[in-house]
């Protein structure tokens, strides 16, 4: 049973972003565009960055966010966190709420690419980014055991893809000391029963939205390439992953198979499914399944760092 909170915040993110999103708009332009602006009014309070916390903008080598909380008990450890979106939309600060609560929790600084986005930018621009920015963690002394790789729906496939971009271009199998994510979108072929039958249940995303939203990322052609949609790639020595999931969202199906597949292939995964929860929850600070969820995350990432 959700807790009075998430009851509350349910029923605001379906009056509010459900709503927006469901509307039909005259081109799919106004519609990324809408959804920027949504997005982005609700990031405002983000701005106000707390005592305890320090933010660095970057904008070269990467473009992206250094979110570091004081007294940090493993500065010479890193995550790498990619924010959801849709691939079309959000950047460092819509996400700002979850990665200082990262921070605090591991007690490591959070690095956030501000990877370039669809459709101006599609696919593998964000994957560039993202690769990009693990390069510059390693540059600054991070080796591969020091780094946990996360991300949110769209950033949680990309965490994952990155993940397989990096074990075939390295040749390492395990560039990275684990991998989480957060209702991530795996599959943009859009073929998980979920699409359909958590239609009316999920609070924010639109299950008839998603396969439309894939082809601003990739074209058809690409949609089940690995990198794009790793709901289909190969697991077998991946790193430790641990992956949230709500019952009631639409993308309940794209973490359901993808631990299940990597499961079968011999990979060390943990799928969390949560009831009746908000698509990505833990951007909800007010929530105390929020706060469970970035606990678990924070256990499980230093688990797998005192392991390499």
């Amino acid at each position: 049973m959700p807790s009075p909170q998430a009851r509350v915040v349910k029923a605001l993110v379906r009056a509010v972003v459900k709503a927006r999103l469901a509307r039909r708009t005259a081109s799919p332009a106004d519609s990324i565009a809408t959804t920027r602006r949504m997005f982005e009014l609700g990031a405002a309070r983000n701005a106000k960055i707390p005592r305890d916390v320090r933010v660095e903008t970057l904008v070269a080598p990467v473009r992206g966010e250094w979110v570091r909380a004081n007294g940090a008990a493993n500065p010479e450890r890193a995550i790498l966190y990619l924010h959801g979106g849709g691939y079309v939309a959000c950047g460092p600060l819509t996400h700002r709420s979850l990665t200082i609560a990262l921070a605090r929790a591991c007690g490591a600084p959070v690095f956030v690419p501000d990877y370039r986005l669809a459709p101006e930018n599609p696919y593998p621009a964000a994957l560039d980014d993202a690769l990009q920015a693990y390069d510059m963690l390693r540059a600054h002394g991070f080796a591969p055991g020091d780094i946990a790789l996360g991300g949110d729906s769209a950033g949680g496939g990309l965490a994952l893809a990155s993940a397989l971009a990096l074990r075939e271009r390295d040749g390492a199998e395990r560039p990275v000391a684990c991998v989480f994510a957060y209702s991530p979108w795996t599959d943009l072929l859009a073929t998980g029963a979920s699409l359909w039958s958590n239609a009316r249940s999920d609070d924010m995303l639109v299950g008839a939205n998603v396969g439309p939203m894939a082809r601003h990322y990739a074209p058809v052609e690409q949609l089940r390439h690995p990198f794009v949609s790793p709901l289909y790639g190969e697991y077998r020595a991946f790193p430790p992953l641990l992956i949230f999931a709500s019952t009631s969202e639409v993308l309940r199906d794209d973490a359901v198979r993808l631990a299940g597949r990597a499961r079968s292939q011999g990979a060390d995964v943990t799928l969390q499914l949560e009831a009746a929860l908000p698509h990505v929850w833990p951007l909800f600070d007010v929530l105390p399944e929020a706060r469970a969820s970035i606990a678990q995350t924070a256990e499980f990432v230093r688990r797998c760092w005192s392991a390499t």
